[in-house]
């Protein structure tokens, strides 16, 4: 897994850089997003050594298993701030965009605490999410998820929320492509109210990481604030083990319950 989640990118004579996505991170038709934003930070790193602070992401087409091509800018680089640019390719079109901003920390600024963690008991084996091939996302077998709140994708429930405890299933990551990877693999809430099987893409997907995550489980609290027309936006917060907020997320899901398309 650590491997897969800081791939080698291979500079191209031609300019550019070449990545192959790998197997077993799939989700439905494309693989999974939290995996190819941490790869397209990954590629960033090597322009950029501060701290990344956001991420603003747009999926425009399924990323496949296979060579994946990417472009790099960096489009600023102050004393304070840099920003780059990510454009990955395949099939000779854009299938994701990436803008990262990466932040020099300021001594001596006033800070605000963020939001208080939920007071959820310890994680319960009974609200484990199993892995089931065939039937749940395939990226899935490599996260433990404990639901804490809400209820399973798909199961009626009356409200778009869920939360619960959630960490690798196979080892400790704790760096920056870890902390991307757990904030993209909790199910939109929207699809919990949902009586069937709908699929569900992500259009748009904005992240602010505020603080390293550390050891053990993460907790995730996750709510759709608007769903309507086959899109919903909804918003996450994470805590790591010590209960400190560690980041905060935003996306756009485009949700075909009875769309003909």
């Amino acid at each position: 897994m650590t491997d897969v989640l800081r791939p080698e990118w291979k500079a191209l004579p031609s300019g550019g850089h070449e990545w192959t996505v790998p197997d077993g991170w799939g989700q439905g038709r494309a693989c999974f997003g939290g995996l190819v934003v941490a790869s397209m930070f990954s590629l960033s790193k090597q322009v950029c050594s501060r701290p990344l602070r956001t991420i603003q992401a747009n999926f425009l087409a399924p990323v496949r298993p296979g060579s994946a091509l990417a472009d790099l800018t960096v489009l600023r680089d102050g004393r304070s701030t840099t920003v780059t640019e990510v454009r990955l390719r395949q099939e000779d079109r854009v299938a994701a965009t990436a803008i990262l901003t990466f932040v020099e920390p300021r001594t001596h600024s006033r800070s605000v605490e963020g939001e208080a963690a939920p007071s959820w008991s310890e994680p319960d084996p009974k609200r484990l999410m199993p892995y089931i091939e065939g039937l749940t996302p395939e990226f899935t077998q490599h996260f433990e998820y404990h639901f804490a709140e809400g209820g399973f994708p798909y199961s009626g429930q009356k409200e778009a929320h869920i939360g619960g405890f959630i960490r690798f299933r196979d080892r400790e990551e704790t760096d920056t492509e870890a902390q991307i990877a757990l904030l993209d693999a909790w199910p939109c809430p929207t699809i919990t109210v949902l009586d069937g099987f709908a699929p569900s893409s992500t259009v748009t997907w904005t992240i602010h990481l505020l603080e390293a995550i550390t050891p053990g489980y993460a907790r995730f609290r996750y709510r759709s604030v608007h769903a309507r027309d086959g899109f919903s936006t909804s918003v996450g917060t994470m805590w790591r083990s010590d209960g400190r907020m560690v980041a905060y997320s935003e996306q756009t899901v485009a949700v075909f319950d009875g769309a003909s398309d």
